[in-house]
């Protein structure tokens, strides 16, 4: 029992983990911003693309 509290202790001390940690924490915060700006970016392409698909349809109309 006493080899717990001292394995507990070295745990805590142990910073190896905190770079890993703290790369996984960037690379989460970069995607949900890519994610959030990508989202953003679909809903003017949608627009964009019914525009050229009217423009098409109409242009196929009259050929």
């Amino acid at each position: 029992m006493s080899k717990r509290p001292a394995f507990l202790r070295r745990l805590l001390a142990d910073q190896r983990g905190a770079t890993a940690i703290e790369y996984a924490l960037m690379a989460a915060v970069v995607s949900i911003t890519a994610i959030s700006g990508l989202q953003a970016f679909a809903g003017s392409m949608d627009h964009v693309w019914n525009v050229l698909i009217a423009g098409l349809a109409g242009a196929l109309a009259g050929a």
